[in-house]
């Protein structure tokens, strides 16, 4: 039964802010056919949109409350240019531009307000986003903003403003909204915001709290699995599904709560203090949301996975596990700051001190995964289960201060940044049907065997090593510590009234020590899968001998310098029109990594990764990569200001990329430099005023990423040919369309309609590649356009707003991120959009 809570919470909402509607007093002025602007700090200083040489999207939250942003993915869906990528091990990415990357370090630099927040992609790591809530803006900066933002802004920025305390005006900021969605979980969310002085002039604060529930919609159920197509050629009729139980309805729930509070102390009338706190909190229901084609019946918003169910040890096929079975999760995020700033006339100074922590356990599900690649099972066995849990700690502490000039002919920023970050995270996966297993990469095993004879069944006379405590078959604790010192520099001059130059510069060192400790079976590099013991009749087992256990581990250190300039030329012709262009170097950091268990070996010897003695070999580090932008745009402002353009073209050369080598039979990658890639596009933004209260926007971006050569392994294998589109980097086309009007209804309210269409174009067929992902199946057919629709109208009245919408209102469910395993290839799986949601939203702001 789907929750009677919900839909009261929203019924009570409507009916309570009804009422506060019924009491507001004041008229909402009408603007005039002039499109308001945004201030936005996309270059260190406030400066109108229009003003900014640089290809930026902002959104205030009184925007996006209009289009009812409520998470990043939100933010991903109105901005051409960016995507967002998610995949079953829980890790996510943001790539800008095509440039993106779920190896190594991040290749997008994500910020709340001027605290770095992106992590290293170790086992399963993804970026954490702030809730959408209480926020001045959100700014997208698209294109490499090495210079003045660092190493983990080499596709673009994204920047998450959070409102200051006010010294001498009091604010405040309500919402409340519920949702139901007709075939699934409903949704609802609440919070608060208030600020001003406690201390007239001296001393001010801001505090927000908020909770939002997002109801899930894919079901885990039990069932029989049957083999229909070996082939996998189609696609989802490959199986047949016959459910044996309910399961778990609406399983991918996500509960987020955010807390906030600042404080602003200005002893002086030009210096000020603001010492902030953040805390985030979200729980998952399911951290994954691939779909079982063979399941899911995406015309009636049917949307399942399979649900494996463990048994208890039975001494004969089964072993105890003491992971619990569940695929929930749990990530926490903790800032604090400090930021001072120091105005000397024409001068500024800034300092920002931050630590953060960032937290999160998450637990998986990888039955099917270990015995269709382990064992060559059809499906799993009756009560087999492989639970897994990975969990995630960061830590990193910044420094940086700031000097910035502003004259009538020169604005200069210069700076010194301090960054000192440590991650940890451990993976452990428990299988209860390993220990009695005989099939291992189809090839059938006797017990009492070669090479430790009687008394060890064949998992052990495969792997040559126990299971651990609890069934584990893996256990793997990776640390990293980071150190980044760095200097920057930009400049800004006239050169005339119209045309200034631009110019700047990141040098940075940048010290890495990567650090790995491995055990159980699976990671034993010693696996002596079955071959007679060389010494004798029988091998010693776990005791010494030619078959010893050895395990990777140890320490690998990097250290490298960057250097990252910027230079261009702006012509401002006129206070409406600015024309620019400009040049700029993106840096991303190596790494480094351990080697493979012995069951890669053969794919590695395939791919061509061997030592000077012939044997099995993974390279203990990889390298940098670089990006080389050039961009042309220009931002305009005409008929009076009733239209607002904004458009840029640019090209980006990518070299020597970190990839990510999917190794397809033991299931393990390896990251190596491996190809380069040029990147090509436009985006615009159009927006038109015609009359009083109404606004047309068009947002549209087109991207191309192609390979420079032709994609080889080691071995000289062709992996992809030269010139080859990359349908990694996202979408060609994306295009969002939006209408907002308004009209009074009396001298004290008014009526507003929006509406948002947003289109992606469609995926290349061969652009099933993805740069950091070695892993290409021609069975895989291109993903096709789709278009969704949302829509909201309402009433404002004074400070009050109440509004209805719909979500996806034609209920479109395409087929994105659509995946082939290349090991008993007959599962397909893949993702869709959120089905259809309508709802209501009450806001109160003064």
């Amino acid at each position: 039964m789907r929750s009677r809570k919900q839909t009261l919470f929203v019924r009570a909402g409507v009916a309570a802010l009804g009422f506060a509607l019924a009491g507001g007093s004041s008229a909402v002025a009408q603007s005039g056919p002039e499109i308001s602007e945004v201030v936005v700090t996309a270059t260190r200083s406030a400066e109108v949109l229009s003003r900014v040489p640089i290809s930026v999207a902002a959104y205030t939250q009184e925007q996006m409350d209009q289009q009812g942003v409520r998470q990043f993915s939100d933010v991903v869906a109105l901005t051409p240019g960016v995507s967002f990528n998610t995949d079953a091990f829980g890790g996510n990415d943001v790539s800008i531009r095509g440039i993106r990357s779920n190896a190594g370090a991040a290749t997008t630099g994500i910020y709340i307000d001027d605290v770095p927040i992106q992590q290293r992609q170790l086992v399963a790591n993804g970026s954490v986003f702030p809730a959408i809530f209480d926020l001045e803006r959100v700014e997208v900066l698209r294109g490499p903003q090495g210079t003045l933002f660092g190493s983990g802004s080499q596709g673009g920025t994204i920047r998450f403003i959070q409102p200051q305390p006010s010294l001498n005006d009091y604010s405040g900021y309500a919402r409340l909204e519920g949702a139901i969605s007709p075939k699934h979980d409903n949704s609802y969310e609440g919070g608060v915001a208030m600020g001003g002085p406690i201390i007239q002039d001296k001393l001010g604060f801001r505090a927000s709290a908020y909770y939002r529930y997002d109801g899930g919609w894919i079901d885990k159920v039990p069932g029989v699995l049957t083999v229909v197509d070996r082939t996998g050629a189609s696609r989802a009729n490959s199986i047949s599904f016959t459910p044996t139980g309910k399961g778990e309805t609406d399983y991918n729930w996500t509960k987020t709560l955010a807390l906030r509070g600042a404080l602003k102390m200005a002893p002086t009338e030009n210096f000020s203090i603001t010492p902030s706190v953040f805390y985030q909190r979200v729980k998952l229901g399911g951290g994954n949301e691939n779909l079982w084609l063979g399941m899911s019946d995406f015309g009636d918003s049917v949307f399942r996975v399979p649900e494996f169910n463990p048994l208890p040890a039975n001494g004969t096929t089964l072993t105890d596990l003491t992971l619990p079975d569940t695929e929930r999760g749990r990530s926490d995020l903790f800032m604090t700051a400090v930021n001072m700033q120091w105005d000397l006339d024409a001068v500024s100074l800034y300092s920002t001190s931050s630590y953060l922590r960032q937290h999160r356990v998450q637990y998986y599900d990888y039955t099917f995964g270990y015995t269709r690649s382990y064992n060559f099972e059809d499906f799993v066995p009756p009560g087999g289960k492989y639970p897994a849990i990975v969990d995630g700690l960061q830590n990193s502490f910044v420094q940086e201060f700031r000097i910035q000039y502003t004259g009538d002919r020169l604005k200069a920023t210069a700076g010194a940044y301090y960054q000192h970050s440590r991650q940890k995270t451990n993976l452990t996966i428990q299988g209860n049907t390993w220990y009695y297993a005989n099939n291992w990469f189809g090839d059938i095993y006797s017990d009492d065997s070669s090479p430790f004879g009687p008394g060890h069944p064949a998992s052990e006379q495969v792997w040559g090593y126990p299971l651990l405590p609890g069934s584990t078959v893996y256990y793997g604790d990776e640390w990293s510590k980071e150190r980044q010192l760095a200097g920057y520099g930009q400049v800004d001059f006239k050169l005339t009234e119209q045309l200034s130059i631009v110019a700047g510069v990141r040098y940075s060192r940048n010290w890495l020590r990567y650090e790995q400790f491995l055990d159980g079976p699976e990671n034993n590099l010693t696996s002596p899968f079955g071959a007679d013991c060389p010494t004798g009749p029988v091998c010693p087992f776990n005791n010494g001998g030619p078959f010893a256990p050895e395990f990777p581990g140890g320490v690998v250190k990097t250290a490298e310098n960057s250097f990252a300039p910027k230079v261009g030329l702006n012509f401002q012709m006129d206070p409406d029109n600015l024309f620019y262009g400009s040049i700029a170097k993106g840096y991303r950091p190596g790494g480094g990594q351990m080697p493979v268990p012995a069951a890669c070996n053969e794919t590695l010897l395939e791919f061509g990764y061997v030592d000077s003695n012939g044997r099995p070999y993974t390279p203990p580090t990889y390298e940098s990569d670089t990006v080389w932008s050039y961009e042309l745009g220009s931002k305009n402002r005409l008929f009076n200001g009733m239209v607002s353009f904004a458009g840029s073209a640019y090209l980006i050369k990518w070299k020597n990329i970190q990839t990510s080598i999917t190794l397809p039979v033991c299931g393990y990658g390896i990251i190596d430099n491996l190809t380069s890639a040029t990147v090509k596009g436009f985006d615009v933004e159009l927006d038109v005023r015609p009359m009083d209260g109404l606004t047309l926007g068009v947002s549209a971006g087109y991207n191309e990423m192609t390979l420079d050569e032709e994609l080889l392994s080691p071995t000289g294998q062709i992996i992809l040919p030269g010139d080859a589109p990359v349908a990694g980097s996202g979408a060609p086309w994306r295009v969002v369309v939006s209408a907002d009007y308004t009209r009074p209804i009396n001298e004290t309210m008014d009526f507003y309609a929006r509406t948002d269409i947003n289109y992606t174009g469609k995926m290349p067929r061969i652009g099933t590649q993805i740069p950091g992902v070695l892993n290409y199946d021609r069975l895989l057919e291109p993903t096709g356009d789709y278009t969704i629709v949302n829509a909201r109208m309402g009433i404002r009245r004074d400070s009050v707003d109440l509004s209805v919408f719909v979500n996806n209102l034609f209920d479109e469910h395409p087929l994105i991120g659509e995946t082939h395993s290349r090991n008993r290839g007959w599962t397909w799986t893949g993702r869709t959009v959120r089905p259809r949601i309508m709802g209501v939203t009450a806001s109160y702001r003064y």
